[in-house]
């Protein structure tokens, strides 16, 4: 073939190539950045997510599991299950969506699909959360304790599943330590305080409980003025 004609028939083709690759950037990125639990960012990430995946097979597996995550937060397990299993499939699963795999599952009371999850999470916490929906509560507490002492493990939902377990074995008071210590590790999030006053009403400690839940109200209205701001951004970009 001709050198002219080569190039006239090839230079179109990669102007075309390199200009979806440039184009579907800002979509994966923008994903990744307004990826949050207000609504409107929600439904701006995953319309981006969703192009992303169709755009860009390079990076189709990271954005499949921004897309996973979202349908998980909005109660869409199956969906979830459905773009993290395609992962799997790649080949590219990571331990975060072996985790959230076990969390779909404990959701639909599959315990053993639950269980592979956690367990191919590598995380005992994972696994501690299992055997607490099965209501094995010793076995739930050994993987949970190992999960605490783990000192490289920085995830402070440790905290919460041992606290749950301990309040399920009527060890209240060892529960409350560990909520005392969730509340340190995030003191800016409502939720743990939520958690805290509803053990605090199980021990009467009324006081302590509204204290918690005005302290989590608080942090709630702080929360969603922040996220009006966020979709305001969100919705001009």
């Amino acid at each position: 073939m001709d050198k002219n004609i080569k190039k006239y028939v090839y230079t179109p083709i990669i102007f075309i190539i390199l200009g979806v690759c440039v184009l579907s950037l800002p979509y994966y990125y923008q994903c990744k950045a307004y990826l949050s639990y207000d609504k409107p960012s929600m439904e701006f990430a995953y319309r981006n997510s969703a192009i992303g995946v169709s755009i860009l097979p390079s990076t189709r597996a990271e954005m499949l599991r921004d897309r996973a995550m979202w349908f998980y937060v909005n109660g869409q397990r199956e969906n979830c299950i459905a773009d993290l299993i395609k992962i799997e499939s790649m080949k590219q699963a990571i331990e975060d969506d072996y985790a959230l795999l076990s969390n779909c599952y404990i959701s639909k009371k599959d315990w053993t699909r639950a269980l592979e999850y956690a367990q191919k999470s590598g995380r005992p916490n994972e696994i501690a959360k299992v055997y607490l929906g099965m209501n094995e509560l010793n076995i739930a507490l050994k993987f949970s304790n190992k999960a605490v002492d783990d000192k490289t493990n920085k995830q402070y939902s440790k905290y919460l599943t041992r606290a749950k377990i301990q309040m399920q074995m009527g060890r209240y008071y060892d529960a409350l330590m560990d909520l005392n210590t969730l509340v340190n590790y995030v003191p800016n999030e409502a939720w743990p305080y939520y958690e805290r006053a509803k053990l605090k009403r199980a021990l009467r400690d009324f006081k302590g409980a509204e204290a918690d839940t005005q302290k989590a109200r608080q942090l709630e209205q702080k929360d969603k003025s922040s996220e009006n701001s966020d979709s305001m951004i969100a919705e001009k970009k």
